[in-house]
């Protein structure tokens, strides 16, 4: 028997770099955590309305994307959390306001080696990975904030939909 001849290795074809455009999975890779930051909170309780066992708490979570150029990714967080007497108030059949409303807005800073960024792949990236990283600060953000104001914590679901303007209950 002869030996076997190596088999020749084909060289991958590759475009030049700008022609390519990272993928989510390069993304994952690449993407490094910079900071994240509370922009902005309110916080409004009516404890008049709130009585012993409010019944209505509604979580609405939206993400947008706010920068996505070479080397820098920015998302904004906002959750609106609002809680009601009964369900008939948070239908807006009851006359007043919420019982407590908190809004939070987040930033969530990236950075990354890459210097050409799909728009489509980054918004992918911010609705899913990105949420999983600022929820948790989210999360204790409204738990704290309820905790200070004398209530017991309101936790939240550990996911939220993602679906623009869908509501959780």
């Amino acid at each position: 028997m002869s030996p076997r001849k190596p088999s020749k290795k084909r060289k991958p074809v590759t475009a030049s770099p700008r022609a390519i455009k990272p993928s989510l999975k390069t993304l994952v890779e690449t993407l490094q955590l910079r900071s994240i930051v509370a922009d902005s909170v309110s916080f409004r309780l009516n404890r008049k309305e709130l009585g012993a066992e409010p019944r209505g708490v509604t979580f609405s979570f939206k993400q947008e994307t706010v920068a996505a150029e070479a080397h820098e990714v920015a998302f904004r967080y906002s959750l609106d959390v609002t809680i009601s007497k009964s369900a008939a108030s948070r239908r807006g059949n009851a006359a007043g306001r919420p019982a407590m409303r908190i809004t939070l807005e987040y930033t969530a800073t990236y950075e990354t080696k890459e210097s050409e960024i799909d728009r489509g792949t980054v918004d992918v990236y911010g609705a899913t990975l990105g949420s999983l990283h600022v929820l948790p600060y989210i999360r204790q953000h409204v738990a704290d904030l309820t905790v200070r104001a004398g209530l017991p914590p309101l936790m939240m679901p550990l996911l939220l939909p993602r679906a623009p303007g869908a509501t959780a209950e």
